[in-house]
């Protein structure tokens, strides 16, 4: 299931070619398993190796959470 949802965000992240910097807002995000934190995770050091800047903002999540990032 994560693998499959991985690849779709994947598809998703060509649509910052152009963007150096990234701004993700966890607003509205009060939850988030395992297999969400790893697709974030892979999908941020993805973007990383573009020489993208990632901001995360507005977290709601356990500090020890954002540590798995």
């Amino acid at each position: 299931m994560c693998e499959c949802i991985c690849v779709q965000h994947s598809g998703r992240l060509s649509r910052f070619s152009d963007v150096k910097n990234i701004i993700i807002s966890f607003k509205h995000v009060y939850y988030m398993d395992i297999d969400g934190m790893d697709a974030l995770g892979q999908s941020i050091e993805e973007l990383e190796r573009d020489n993208k800047r990632i901001v995360l903002c507005d977290c709601q999540f356990n500090t020890n959470a954002l540590a798995i990032l």
